[in-house]
C-alpha cells in the first residue's frame, strides 16, 4: 500500500514539475510592434485577406542558436465578451522557415475581428531557449 502511495506521489509530482515548465504568453494584441514581455513573441505584421476578410498576425518568437523552434501547444484566440451573432474562431496557424537570423515566425489566423487578443501556449522547453532575447 505504502509502495501504491509512493507511486501515485511520484506521478502526481513529476506531471506538476512538468506543467510548470510550460510557458504561454500573455494576452497578444493584434498590432504590430507588440511585444509579449514574458516570452518576447513579437508582432510583426497584420493583414487581412481581401477574400476572406480574416486577420492573420505575423509573430515572431526569440531562437536560441541552432536549437529548434519550440514546440506550440495550443494557439487560443479570446475575447472579453462574445456576442451572440459571434462565430467561434478555430485556433490555426502556419509556421514561416528562416523569418530571420535569430528568431522564428508564424502567422496566427484571428478571425474576422482584430481587437481579438491571443494566447500561444508552448509545450515544455528549456527556458534559456524562450529568454534569448
Amino acid at each position: 500500500m505504502t509502495s501504491i502511495r509512493t507511486i501515485a506521489a511520484c506521478l502526481f509530482a513529476g506531471g506538476f514539475i512538468s506543467m510548470a515548465a510550460a510557458t504561454e504568453t500573455g494576452n497578444i494584441r493584434g498590432e504590430v510592434g507588440f511585444v509579449d514581455e514574458e516570452t518576447g513573441v513579437t508582432v510583426e505584421s497584420v493583414e487581412r485577406g481581401e477574400k476572406s476578410g480574416e486577420y492573420r498576425v505575423l509573430i515572431s518568437v526569440p531562437r536560441k542558436g541552432d536549437s529548434p523552434a519550440m514546440e506550440i501547444e495550443e494557439v487560443l484566440v479570446t475575447a472579453p465578451e462574445l456576442k451572440p451573432d459571434d462565430e467561434a474562431v478555430p485556433s490555426r496557424y502556419e509556421f514561416v522557415k528562416d523569418y530571420s537570423k535569430d528568431r522564428y515566425g508564424f502567422y496566427v489566423y484571428i478571425g474576422k475581428s482584430r481587437d481579438w487578443p491571443f494566447r500561444i501556449y508552448f509545450k515544455d522547453h528549456d527556458s534559456d531557449v524562450l529568454h534569448n532575447r
